[in-house]
Parts: structure tokens; sequence; C-alpha cells
């Protein structure tokens, strides 16, 4: 896998020729797709369950002792549908596993806008700094209304995490009676 991102990475030029918003489109109908073939797809919302409480701990080995007792026992054979538990088991396991697959390309997509932009703030940064030695001659005065712009869409980060206090509100001037 390493191998194809070192070669995905390669074979972008500087100046893609790649119709991003074209290749965007087409994950997302595929996505959307694929939500419509999973059988009993929800979307989580208010309106469902919660998932929560003991049931939501239950293990595998218990829900196959379930099973096993429900088929033996004919009065617990009716407090269960076995063929639904096994349903919900096999969904489980086929399914995790696309789950998982899906988180992996999420984490890896996230870390590739994230790297564009920061590529992107690297740039901005190196023709910032050379605005601004440049903007110091006189001939290159009309630098100074872009780097007054690049510089308010710098948000510096506070070593601590905190974000820095908003500026004081201003008061309006007081008007003698």
């Amino acid at each position: 896998m390493s191998t194809k991102r070192t070669k995905n990475a390669a074979a972008l030029p500087s100046s893609p020729t790649v119709d991003l918003n074209a290749l965007a489109q087409k994950y997302i109908q595929a996505l959307r797709a694929m939500r419509e073939e999973i059988p009993e797809f929800t979307m989580p919302h208010k309106a469902q369950p919660h998932l929560v409480g003991i049931a939501s701990t239950v293990s595998e080995q218990a829900v196959e002792s379930c099973l096993a007792v429900s088929t033996t026992t004919p009065v617990l054979s009716e407090a269960v549908d076995a063929d639904a538990v096994r349903f919900s088991q096999a969904y489980d396991k086929a399914l995790s596993e696309v789950r998982d697959e899906m988180k992996i390309t999420l984490s890896g997509l996230d870390y590739s806008i994230r790297l564009q932009r920061y590529k992107n703030g690297q740039a901005t940064l190196r023709v910032l700094h050379f605005a601004q030695r440049l903007a110091k001659s006189p001939e290159n005065a009309g630098l100074k209304a872009y780097i007054e712009e690049m510089r308010k869409g710098i948000r510096r980060r506070h070593k601590n995490g905190a974000t820095p206090p908003p500026p004081p509100a201003a008061t309006p001037p007081s008007i003698p009676a």
C-alpha cells in the first residue's frame, strides 16, 4: 500500500490535469450507491435507538449461547427469531470489515486534505515573507495591501492551546447632554 501512495504522489504534477470536482462527484455517487445497496442501512438520528446499555455490550459468545439454548428448548425458541439473530451476526461480520476499510480510507482522505492545506499555507507564508521584503522598496509599495490581506488570513496558535482573548469592544463616544 505504501508503494501506491508513493506512486500516486509522484504521478501528480504541480498543476494537476485531473478534474478534481468530477472525481469527487464520482466518489460521492459511488458512496451513495453503496449506501443504497447495504441492506438495513440506517443513518443515526434522534428517532433511532441510542444503542447504549447492557444490550450494546453483549458478547458474540453470549449470542451463540442464546442461539444454542433457543434451538434446544422449545419455550425459548419462541422468545427469539433465530434467523434474524443469525442475519445480524452475518451482517456484523461481513460489514465490519467494510466499515474498518472505510475508516482507514477516511483517515487517509482527511490527512490528504489537511496536507494540501498545509502545503498552501507553506506557499502563502513563503510569498508573504518575500512580499514583506520587497515592499520595503518604494516601487513595490502596492504589495502592502496584499500583505495585509495575507496577514489577516493567518491564525496564530498559542503554545498552551488557548485562543487569544477577543479585542475589547469599542465603546461609542458619549454625547454630552
